[in-house]
């Protein structure tokens, strides 16, 4: 069931949007882009930039449009041939495709306004910028990363390169036990929230420190997270410059 977060006021800031409902595929798809991420972390190289960060100590990879970070105008993010091979086939993955929708539908639903803005504003940027675009057609958010773990766990941290006032849609997989490890911590919030494999969570990871706990040694534990970079905004609110 679909639960909200709300501040003082009584304003949404949090989502846990888990699954869609009455589905009997969910699994099935879940599992399955489990898998695709699997053999694309196979098929990817690591450098040490891309096995420890200030996130955690785990194999990550980003795709998608960006500003920030040393670059002069948004951009797609760089990689080697090998491992833009690697993130090109989970883009074109049907179940990461479900799975991206449903993250934006998600958003779509519980805050109808960012959705708007996330659109209309990214809609601009790249009819104006034609050589950018959107990582799936069915889904507002225009970049996304990989944590392929096996086994993540990740540090109290906030995205400070994210819109502060958005949402970063995260997808958990993996195989281990949610009651026991792998909570959601939501530090500023001062809540850890049961995270299930196959779940979508929203949050404002832009402006509020969050982390994981950890699952057991012998369990798995995957991310797929979809966000926008707050530069994007501000490129095109002051006129593309």
């Amino acid at each position: 069931t679909p639960t909200v977060l709300v501040d003082k006021h009584d304003v949404i800031f949090a989502v846990l949007a888990g699954r869609p409902i009455n589905d009997a595929s969910w699994d099935s798809v879940c599992d399955s882009a489990a898998d695709a991420m699997h053999l694309a972390h196979k098929k990817a190289s690591f450098t040490e930039k891309y096995k420890t960060n200030r996130r955690g100590d785990f194999d990550s990879l980003s795709i998608g449009v960006s500003f920030g970070g040393g670059q002069e105008v948004p951009s797609f993010l760089s990689h080697s041939d090998k491992n833009q091979r690697a993130l090109s086939s989970l883009l074109e993955n049907s179940n990461i495709c479900r799975i991206a929708r449903f993250g934006s539908a998600a958003v779509a639903f519980f805050a109808p306004k960012l959705f708007v803005y996330y659109r209309d504003v990214l809609g601009q940027l790249f009819k104006t910028c034609t050589e950018l675009g959107w990582n799936f057609s069915n889904s507002v958010f225009p970049c996304a990363t990989f944590n392929f773990g096996p086994c993540v766990v990740t540090r109290y941290h906030v995205d400070s390169g994210n819109l502060p006032s958005g949402w970063c849609s995260i997808w958990c997989g993996g195989n281990f036990d949610h009651m026991r490890g792998g909570h959601m911590v939501l530090a500023d919030a001062g809540v850890a929230i049961q995270f299930p494999p196959g779940s979508t969570m929203l949050i404002p990871s832009g402006s509020l420190l969050h982390g994981n706990a950890a699952v057991d040694d012998k369990e798995t534990r995957i991310f797929f997270t979809q966000y926008a970079a707050g530069g994007l905004f501000r490129y095109v609110e002051y006129g593309f410059r």
